[in-house]
Protein backbone atom coordinates (compact mmCIF):
# COMPACT_ATOMS: atom_id res chain seq x y z
CA UNK A 1 0.00 0.00 0.00
CA UNK A 2 1.25 3.50 -0.86
CA UNK A 3 0.74 6.17 1.80
CA UNK A 4 1.42 9.83 1.03
CA UNK A 5 2.19 12.21 3.88
CA UNK A 6 1.76 15.90 3.04
CA UNK A 7 3.09 18.53 5.48
CA UNK A 8 1.87 22.05 4.69
CA UNK A 9 3.44 25.09 6.36
CA UNK A 10 3.07 28.76 5.37
CA UNK A 11 5.08 28.71 2.14
CA UNK A 12 6.26 25.15 1.66
CA UNK A 13 4.83 21.70 1.13
CA UNK A 14 6.92 18.69 2.12
CA UNK A 15 5.81 15.22 1.11
CA UNK A 16 6.83 11.70 1.97
CA UNK A 17 5.72 8.63 0.02
CA UNK A 18 5.71 5.37 1.95
CA UNK A 19 5.66 2.26 -0.20
CA UNK A 20 5.52 -0.84 1.99
CA UNK A 21 5.03 -3.24 -0.92
CA UNK A 22 8.73 -4.25 -0.82
CA UNK A 23 10.70 -6.03 1.88
CA UNK A 24 11.68 -2.71 3.51
CA UNK A 25 9.49 0.38 3.84
CA UNK A 26 11.00 3.54 2.36
CA UNK A 27 9.89 7.18 2.60
CA UNK A 28 10.80 9.26 -0.45
CA UNK A 29 10.67 13.01 0.23
CA UNK A 30 9.57 15.82 -2.10
CA UNK A 31 9.24 19.60 -1.69
CA UNK A 32 6.86 21.88 -3.54
CA UNK A 33 5.13 25.22 -3.37
CA UNK A 34 1.33 24.96 -3.00
CA UNK A 35 0.84 26.05 -6.63
CA UNK A 36 3.11 23.27 -7.97
CA UNK A 37 1.73 20.38 -5.91
CA UNK A 38 -0.34 18.90 -8.74
CA UNK A 39 2.53 19.01 -11.23
CA UNK A 40 4.91 17.35 -8.70
CA UNK A 41 2.44 14.51 -8.17
CA UNK A 42 2.00 14.03 -11.92
CA UNK A 43 5.72 14.24 -12.69
CA UNK A 44 6.58 11.58 -10.11
CA UNK A 45 3.48 9.46 -10.90
CA UNK A 46 2.35 9.58 -7.28
CA UNK A 47 -0.99 7.79 -6.91
CA UNK A 48 -1.40 7.01 -3.20
CA UNK A 49 -3.89 4.62 -1.62
CA UNK A 50 -4.01 6.71 1.56
CA UNK A 51 -3.24 10.37 2.33
CA UNK A 52 -2.19 11.80 5.72
CA UNK A 53 -2.20 15.59 6.03
CA UNK A 54 0.28 16.88 8.62
CA UNK A 55 -0.35 20.35 10.01
CA UNK A 56 2.11 22.51 11.98
CA UNK A 57 1.92 22.96 15.74
CA UNK A 58 1.61 26.73 15.17
CA UNK A 59 -2.05 26.45 14.15
CA UNK A 60 -3.07 23.83 16.72
CA UNK A 61 -4.19 24.54 20.28
CA UNK A 62 -3.43 21.85 22.84
CA UNK A 63 -4.67 21.35 26.39
CA UNK A 64 -3.77 18.63 28.87
CA UNK A 65 -6.67 17.25 30.91
CA UNK A 66 -6.71 15.03 33.97
CA UNK A 67 -9.74 12.77 33.63
CA UNK A 68 -11.03 10.66 36.59
CA UNK A 69 -11.37 7.46 34.53
CA UNK A 70 -9.17 4.85 32.88
CA UNK A 71 -11.80 3.14 30.72
CA UNK A 72 -11.42 4.39 27.13
CA UNK A 73 -15.16 4.80 26.53
CA UNK A 74 -15.61 6.74 29.77
CA UNK A 75 -12.62 8.95 28.96
CA UNK A 76 -14.09 9.71 25.52
CA UNK A 77 -17.40 10.76 27.07
CA UNK A 78 -15.75 13.06 29.63
CA UNK A 79 -13.45 14.64 27.04
CA UNK A 80 -16.44 15.33 24.77
CA UNK A 81 -18.02 17.18 27.70
CA UNK A 82 -14.86 19.13 28.58
CA UNK A 83 -13.68 20.11 25.09
CA UNK A 84 -16.41 22.69 24.45
CA UNK A 85 -15.15 24.89 27.33
CA UNK A 86 -11.42 24.28 26.88
CA UNK A 87 -10.76 26.76 24.04
CA UNK A 88 -11.79 30.41 23.42
CA UNK A 89 -13.79 29.55 20.30
CA UNK A 90 -17.27 28.32 19.57
CA UNK A 91 -17.26 24.49 19.48
CA UNK A 92 -18.81 24.45 16.00
CA UNK A 93 -15.82 26.47 14.71
CA UNK A 94 -13.29 23.86 15.83
CA UNK A 95 -12.26 20.34 14.89
CA UNK A 96 -11.25 18.31 17.93
CA UNK A 97 -9.09 15.29 18.54
CA UNK A 98 -7.61 13.68 21.63
CA UNK A 99 -5.40 10.85 22.82
CA UNK A 100 -4.81 9.20 26.17
CA UNK A 101 -1.18 9.96 27.07
CA UNK A 102 -1.02 7.82 30.21
CA UNK A 103 -3.17 6.02 32.77
CA UNK A 104 -2.36 6.30 36.49
CA UNK A 105 -2.76 3.76 39.26
CA UNK A 106 -4.92 6.36 41.05
CA UNK A 107 -7.69 5.89 38.46
CA UNK A 108 -6.93 9.08 36.51
CA UNK A 109 -5.90 9.45 32.88
CA UNK A 110 -3.74 12.17 31.34
CA UNK A 111 -5.35 13.25 28.06
CA UNK A 112 -3.91 15.42 25.30
CA UNK A 113 -6.76 17.43 23.75
CA UNK A 114 -6.11 19.22 20.44
CA UNK A 115 -8.24 21.66 18.47
CA UNK A 116 -7.83 23.54 15.18
CA UNK A 117 -10.09 26.07 13.50
CA UNK A 118 -12.17 24.51 10.74
CA UNK A 119 -11.52 27.38 8.31
CA UNK A 120 -7.78 26.61 8.49
CA UNK A 121 -8.52 22.96 7.83
CA UNK A 122 -10.75 23.93 4.90
CA UNK A 123 -7.93 25.99 3.37
CA UNK A 124 -5.36 23.20 3.70
CA UNK A 125 -7.77 20.52 2.46
CA UNK A 126 -8.55 22.80 -0.50
CA UNK A 127 -4.86 22.83 -1.47
CA UNK A 128 -4.90 19.03 -1.53
CA UNK A 129 -8.22 18.90 -3.36
CA UNK A 130 -6.88 21.14 -6.15
CA UNK A 131 -4.20 18.49 -6.71
CA UNK A 132 -6.72 15.64 -6.69
CA UNK A 133 -6.01 14.47 -3.15
CA UNK A 134 -8.42 13.86 -0.28
CA UNK A 135 -6.97 13.34 3.22
CA UNK A 136 -7.85 10.23 5.18
CA UNK A 137 -6.33 11.63 8.37
CA UNK A 138 -5.08 14.97 9.71
CA UNK A 139 -2.11 14.63 12.09
CA UNK A 140 -0.09 17.16 14.09
CA UNK A 141 3.61 17.73 13.40
CA UNK A 142 4.41 17.51 17.13
CA UNK A 143 2.83 14.05 17.44
CA UNK A 144 4.79 12.76 14.43
CA UNK A 145 8.08 14.03 15.87
CA UNK A 146 7.28 12.53 19.30
CA UNK A 147 6.45 9.10 17.85
CA UNK A 148 9.76 9.10 15.96
CA UNK A 149 11.77 10.10 19.04
CA UNK A 150 10.07 7.50 21.23
CA UNK A 151 10.52 4.80 18.60
CA UNK A 152 14.27 5.57 18.48
CA UNK A 153 14.39 5.01 22.27
CA UNK A 154 17.43 7.20 23.01
CA UNK A 155 15.83 9.76 25.38
CA UNK A 156 16.56 10.38 29.04
CA UNK A 157 13.83 10.04 31.63
CA UNK A 158 12.67 13.70 31.49
CA UNK A 159 13.81 15.44 28.31
CA UNK A 160 13.06 18.74 26.58
CA UNK A 161 13.48 18.36 22.81
CA UNK A 162 13.71 21.28 20.39
CA UNK A 163 12.88 20.13 16.87
CA UNK A 164 13.69 22.71 14.17
CA UNK A 165 10.96 23.34 11.58
CA UNK A 166 10.14 25.90 8.87
CA UNK A 167 10.13 29.26 10.68
CA UNK A 168 9.51 27.82 14.14
CA UNK A 169 10.61 25.08 16.51
CA UNK A 170 8.53 22.33 18.07
CA UNK A 171 9.34 22.14 21.79
CA UNK A 172 8.40 18.85 23.45
CA UNK A 173 8.71 17.80 27.09
CA UNK A 174 8.89 14.01 27.23
CA UNK A 175 8.38 12.58 30.71
CA UNK A 176 8.68 8.86 31.38
CA UNK A 177 8.44 8.25 27.61
CA UNK A 178 5.12 10.16 27.40
CA UNK A 179 4.46 13.52 25.72
CA UNK A 180 3.69 15.64 28.79
CA UNK A 181 3.84 19.11 27.17
CA UNK A 182 4.45 20.82 23.83
CA UNK A 183 4.50 24.30 22.31
CA UNK A 184 5.62 26.03 19.12
CA UNK A 185 8.20 28.86 19.37
CA UNK A 186 9.01 31.25 16.48
CA UNK A 187 12.64 30.93 15.38
CA UNK A 188 13.51 34.53 16.42
CA UNK A 189 12.33 34.01 20.02
CA UNK A 190 13.68 30.50 20.50
CA UNK A 191 16.40 31.11 23.12
CA UNK A 192 14.33 33.37 25.37
CA UNK A 193 11.11 31.33 25.12
CA UNK A 194 12.92 28.04 25.60
CA UNK A 195 14.46 29.27 28.89
CA UNK A 196 11.03 30.48 29.95
CA UNK A 197 9.45 27.12 29.12
CA UNK A 198 12.07 25.18 31.12
CA UNK A 199 11.66 27.49 34.11
CA UNK A 200 7.87 27.10 33.97
CA UNK A 201 8.21 23.30 33.93
CA UNK A 202 10.56 23.37 36.90
CA UNK A 203 8.32 25.79 38.83
CA UNK A 204 5.42 23.34 38.43
CA UNK A 205 7.50 20.60 40.01
CA UNK A 206 8.77 18.92 36.84
CA UNK A 207 12.36 17.65 36.70
CA UNK A 208 14.25 18.37 33.45
CA UNK A 209 17.13 15.92 33.11
CA UNK A 210 18.28 16.82 29.60
CA UNK A 211 17.72 19.32 26.79
CA UNK A 212 18.13 18.21 23.19
CA UNK A 213 18.41 21.47 21.27
CA UNK A 214 19.46 20.25 17.84
CA UNK A 215 16.75 17.77 16.84
CA UNK A 216 15.70 17.87 13.21
CA UNK A 217 13.26 15.01 12.74
CA UNK A 218 11.40 15.47 9.40
CA UNK A 219 7.67 15.36 10.09
CA UNK A 220 6.90 13.18 7.06
CA UNK A 221 9.44 10.57 8.20
CA UNK A 222 6.78 9.62 10.73
CA UNK A 223 5.20 7.58 7.94
CA UNK A 224 7.76 4.84 8.63
CA UNK A 225 6.17 4.17 12.01
CA UNK A 226 2.68 5.51 11.25
CA UNK A 227 1.02 2.14 11.82
CA UNK A 228 2.75 1.05 15.03
CA UNK A 229 0.23 -0.05 17.62
CA UNK A 230 1.76 1.98 20.49
CA UNK A 231 1.83 5.31 18.61
CA UNK A 232 0.22 8.42 19.99
CA UNK A 233 -2.56 9.21 17.50
CA UNK A 234 -4.69 12.36 17.23
CA UNK A 235 -6.83 12.76 14.12
CA UNK A 236 -8.17 16.28 13.51
CA UNK A 237 -10.12 15.46 10.35
CA UNK A 238 -13.55 17.08 10.90
CA UNK A 239 -16.50 14.73 11.24
CA UNK A 240 -18.27 16.26 8.23
CA UNK A 241 -15.21 15.55 6.04
CA UNK A 242 -15.07 11.98 7.36
CA UNK A 243 -18.77 11.54 6.57
CA UNK A 244 -18.29 13.05 3.10
CA UNK A 245 -15.37 10.73 2.38
CA UNK A 246 -17.42 7.72 3.49
CA UNK A 247 -20.27 8.79 1.18
CA UNK A 248 -17.86 9.21 -1.74
CA UNK A 249 -16.38 5.78 -1.08
CA UNK A 250 -19.87 4.30 -0.97
CA UNK A 251 -20.73 5.99 -4.27
CA UNK A 252 -17.57 4.64 -5.88
CA UNK A 253 -18.28 1.20 -4.49
CA UNK A 254 -21.82 1.37 -5.89
CA UNK A 255 -20.55 2.45 -9.30
CA UNK A 256 -17.97 -0.36 -9.28
CA UNK A 257 -20.63 -2.87 -8.25
CA UNK A 258 -23.10 -1.76 -10.95
CA UNK A 259 -20.33 -1.79 -13.56
CA UNK A 260 -19.27 -5.26 -12.46
CA UNK A 261 -22.87 -6.53 -12.60
CA UNK A 262 -23.39 -5.11 -16.09
CA UNK A 263 -20.10 -6.59 -17.25
CA UNK A 264 -20.98 -10.00 -15.82
CA UNK A 265 -24.40 -9.91 -17.45
CA UNK A 266 -22.82 -9.04 -20.79
CA UNK A 267 -20.34 -11.90 -20.43
CA UNK A 268 -23.11 -14.35 -19.48
CA UNK A 269 -25.28 -13.22 -22.42
CA UNK A 270 -22.35 -13.66 -24.79
CA UNK A 271 -21.59 -17.11 -23.39
CA UNK A 272 -25.23 -18.20 -23.75
CA UNK A 273 -25.38 -16.89 -27.31
CA UNK A 274 -22.18 -18.64 -28.32
CA UNK A 275 -23.31 -21.83 -26.60
CA UNK A 276 -26.65 -21.90 -28.44
CA UNK A 277 -24.96 -21.06 -31.71
CA UNK A 278 -22.38 -23.78 -31.37
CA UNK A 279 -24.69 -26.46 -29.95
CA UNK A 280 -25.93 -27.89 -33.25
CA UNK A 281 -22.45 -27.88 -34.78
CA UNK A 282 -21.07 -29.58 -31.69
CA UNK A 283 -23.78 -32.30 -31.76
CA UNK A 284 -23.13 -32.97 -35.44
CA UNK A 285 -19.39 -33.23 -34.89
CA UNK A 286 -19.92 -35.47 -31.86
CA UNK A 287 -22.16 -37.88 -33.78
CA UNK A 288 -19.69 -37.98 -36.66
CA UNK A 289 -16.70 -38.71 -34.43
CA UNK A 290 -18.69 -41.28 -32.41
CA UNK A 291 -19.62 -43.16 -35.57
CA UNK A 292 -15.95 -43.27 -36.58
CA UNK A 293 -14.76 -44.85 -33.37
CA UNK A 294 -17.79 -46.97 -32.50
CA UNK A 295 -16.57 -50.09 -34.32
CA UNK A 296 -13.08 -49.73 -32.85
CA UNK A 297 -14.55 -49.24 -29.35
CA UNK A 298 -16.66 -52.39 -29.64
CA UNK A 299 -13.66 -54.44 -30.80
CA UNK A 300 -11.53 -53.13 -27.93
CA UNK A 301 -14.32 -53.89 -25.48
CA UNK A 302 -14.51 -57.52 -26.64
CA UNK A 303 -10.76 -57.91 -26.31
CA UNK A 304 -10.86 -56.43 -22.81
CA UNK A 305 -13.55 -58.92 -21.78
CA UNK A 306 -11.44 -61.84 -23.06
CA UNK A 307 -8.37 -60.46 -21.31
CA UNK A 308 -10.31 -60.11 -18.05
CA UNK A 309 -11.50 -63.73 -18.28
CA UNK A 310 -7.94 -64.92 -18.90
CA UNK A 311 -6.66 -62.86 -15.96
CA UNK A 312 -9.30 -64.32 -13.67
CA UNK A 313 -8.47 -67.87 -14.78
CA UNK A 314 -4.78 -67.16 -14.31
CA UNK A 315 -5.27 -65.66 -10.84
CA UNK A 316 -7.55 -68.52 -9.82
CA UNK A 317 -5.01 -71.09 -10.97
CA UNK A 318 -2.23 -69.39 -9.01
CA UNK A 319 -4.35 -69.29 -5.86
CA UNK A 320 -5.28 -72.99 -6.17
CA UNK A 321 -1.65 -73.98 -6.63
CA UNK A 322 -0.68 -71.86 -3.66
CA UNK A 323 -3.37 -73.42 -1.48
CA UNK A 324 -2.39 -76.97 -2.44
CA UNK A 325 1.24 -76.16 -1.72
CA UNK A 326 0.33 -74.81 1.74
CA UNK A 327 -1.82 -77.86 2.52
CA UNK A 328 1.00 -80.19 1.52
CA UNK A 329 3.50 -78.21 3.63
CA UNK A 330 1.37 -77.94 6.76
CA UNK A 331 -0.25 -81.42 6.81
CA UNK A 332 1.21 -83.52 9.69
CA UNK A 333 2.27 -87.14 9.14
CA UNK A 334 -0.63 -89.56 9.12
CA UNK A 335 -3.23 -87.11 7.73
CA UNK A 336 -5.13 -88.47 4.76
CA UNK A 337 -7.51 -86.24 2.76
CA UNK A 338 -10.45 -87.98 1.24
CA UNK A 339 -12.14 -84.82 -0.08
CA UNK A 340 -10.98 -81.28 -0.95
CA UNK A 341 -13.44 -78.63 -2.12
CA UNK A 342 -12.26 -75.11 -3.09
CA UNK A 343 -15.00 -72.55 -3.77
CA UNK A 344 -15.02 -68.79 -4.44
CA UNK A 345 -11.92 -66.60 -4.68
CA UNK A 346 -9.91 -64.28 -2.41
CA UNK A 347 -10.78 -62.48 -0.23
CA UNK A 348 -13.98 -64.52 0.35
CA UNK A 349 -12.93 -67.99 -0.78
CA UNK A 350 -13.44 -71.18 1.25
CA UNK A 351 -11.84 -74.66 1.47
CA UNK A 352 -13.61 -77.72 2.83
CA UNK A 353 -11.28 -80.57 3.81
CA UNK A 354 -12.55 -84.07 4.79
CA UNK A 355 -10.18 -86.82 5.85
CA UNK A 356 -8.72 -89.11 8.50
CA UNK A 357 -5.96 -88.65 11.04
CA UNK A 358 -4.39 -90.79 13.78
CA UNK A 359 -5.79 -88.60 16.58
CA UNK A 360 -7.69 -85.42 17.48
CA UNK A 361 -4.43 -83.76 18.43
CA UNK A 362 -3.10 -84.23 14.90
CA UNK A 363 -6.27 -82.69 13.43
CA UNK A 364 -6.01 -79.61 15.68
CA UNK A 365 -2.30 -79.27 14.88
CA UNK A 366 -3.18 -79.39 11.17
CA UNK A 367 -5.83 -76.67 11.60
CA UNK A 368 -3.44 -74.39 13.53
CA UNK A 369 -0.69 -74.91 10.98
CA UNK A 370 -3.01 -73.89 8.15
CA UNK A 371 -4.06 -70.72 10.06
CA UNK A 372 -0.41 -69.61 10.27
CA UNK A 373 0.17 -69.77 6.53
CA UNK A 374 0.10 -66.77 4.23
CA UNK A 375 -2.88 -67.94 2.14
CA UNK A 376 -5.36 -69.09 4.78
CA UNK A 377 -6.93 -66.48 7.11
CA UNK A 378 -8.92 -68.64 9.50
CA UNK A 379 -9.83 -72.31 10.14
CA UNK A 380 -12.81 -73.95 11.82
CA UNK A 381 -12.91 -77.66 12.77
CA UNK A 382 -16.49 -78.73 12.01
CA UNK A 383 -16.20 -82.17 13.65
CA UNK A 384 -13.80 -84.85 14.81
CA UNK A 385 -15.23 -88.40 15.08
CA UNK A 386 -13.33 -91.37 16.51
CA UNK A 387 -13.41 -94.64 14.61
CA UNK A 388 -12.00 -97.99 15.83
CA UNK A 389 -10.30 -100.12 13.20
CA UNK A 390 -8.93 -103.60 13.58
CA UNK A 391 -5.32 -102.52 13.54
CA UNK A 392 -5.54 -99.03 15.15
CA UNK A 393 -7.75 -96.13 16.21
CA UNK A 394 -8.46 -93.34 13.63
CA UNK A 395 -10.53 -90.15 13.63
CA UNK A 396 -12.63 -88.67 10.87
CA UNK A 397 -12.56 -84.87 10.58
CA UNK A 398 -13.89 -81.95 8.59
CA UNK A 399 -12.15 -78.55 8.48
CA UNK A 400 -13.46 -75.37 6.84
CA UNK A 401 -10.90 -72.66 6.06
CA UNK A 402 -11.14 -69.20 4.53
CA UNK A 403 -8.65 -67.59 2.18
Amino acid sequence: MKTLGVYITDNLIRMGLLNDAGKQSVVKEFQAAPATLKSILKKNNIQPDRVILYIPRTIVSIRYLRIPAVNDAEVDQMVAFEQASSFPFKPEELSFGHAIVSKGKDGYSSVMLAAVQKDLITRLVGILKSAGLVPDEIAISTVSVFNQLRSAGRLSRNTVVVNADNGFSDVLFIKDNDLAFSRAIPSGDLERELDRTIRTLQETGQSVDAVVGDSSQPVVKGLLIAYKSDNLVIDLLPQELKARKIREQQKRSLVYMVTLIVLNLAIIANIVFMKVKAQDAYKHMLKSETAKIEDQAQAIQKKMRKAQILLEYSASGKIVLGLLSELYRTAPAGVVLSSLDISGKSPQGAILLVGQAPSSEVVLKFANAMKGSGFIKKTDVNYITKRNLAAAQMVDFEIRAGF
